[in-house]
Parts: structure tokens; C-alpha cells; sequence
């Protein structure tokens, strides 16, 4: 008979997951509030950033994903503020399309900052699959205590 690869006096232990990191970015308060709401602080640690002054600090850490929720005015200092950031070149962007629909001059901008535009309905679908599908299953993650 064979022995289990891992016993009860094995140095390795079956520890949490991490919270998935997520960059939440809105121009007003108000906004970020509702933003906040809609999104389980159960699956998510939430990094909140309400101008764009706040924002150049906060990317001086990793996220895994941002959701930005601003105005047409804003939108294009927000994402290049986060696509020249070390932490943010590359991760997912999901960026509310119900008020930048009204501006035809933002035509090609989302996809040249890799950004997908989504309503609420989705952005929230696309979090949860993200929260759920991004980390390996609880049985495969091992820390070494």
C-alpha cells in the first residue's frame, strides 16, 4: 500500500487563498460608494481611489484587475495613468461604458488602452468569474509553514 504524498506531520499546509486585489477607480465619491456596494468585499480587496491625484499613488502597488468608472473627461488620463504603471501594464480593465456613450471622440480609445467596455450587469458577471476562476481550487493550494 502507498503512502499519502502529504501526512499530518508533512511541513505543508492548506492555507486560504489570497483575495483577489482589485484597483476600483471613480470620480466622484458618490460613484465610488455605489461601485463599492455592487462588488463583494467577500471575494475582493478592494483598493479605492476617488481623483486622479489619488490614483499615481495607488498604482505604486500591485492589483490584479481595475474597474473605472469615470466620465468622458477623465477617461483617457486614468487609463494611460494606469497602463504606463509597472503593477497595471497589463492587467484586466474594466471600464463602465453607460457614461462615455454620449462622446463620439472617444471612438478606438478603450481598445488602445486594452480596456473593455461593459455595463454594470456585465462588469459585475465578468468579477465574478474573475474572483472564482482566476485562483487554482482550494485543494491545490500549499504554503510551506
Amino acid at each position: 500500500m502507498l503512502a499519502p504524498t502529504v501526512s499530518y506531520n508533512s511541513p505543508f499546509r492548506s492555507v486560504p487563498a489570497p483575495k483577489t486585489r482589485l484597483l476600483l477607480i471613480a470620480d466622484s465619491a458618490e460613484r465610488l460608494k455605489e461601485l463599492k456596494s455592487e462588488i463583494s468585499s467577500a471575494d475582493f480587496e478592494i483598493t479605492p481611489v476617488s481623483t486622479l491625484d489619488d490614483l499615481r499613488p495607488a498604482c505604486r502597488n500591485h492589483h490584479d484587475l481595475a474597474v473605472v468608472d469615470v466620465g468622458s473627461a477623465q477617461i483617457r488620463p486614468v487609463l494611460s495613468t494606469l497602463r504606463t504603471s509597472l503593477w497595471h501594464s497589463t492587467v484586466p480593465l474594466l471600464v463602465d461604458s453607460t457614461r462615455l456613450h454620449e462622446n463620439l471622440g472617444l471612438a478606438g480609445v478603450l481598445p488602445s488602452f486594452r480596456a473593455m467596455a461593459c455595463n454594470r450587469v456585465e462588469m459585475r458577471m465578468l468579477l465574478q468569474v474573475y474572483s472564482h476562476g482566476s485562483q487554482p481550487p482550494e485543494a491545490n493550494r500549499l504554503a510551506l509553514l
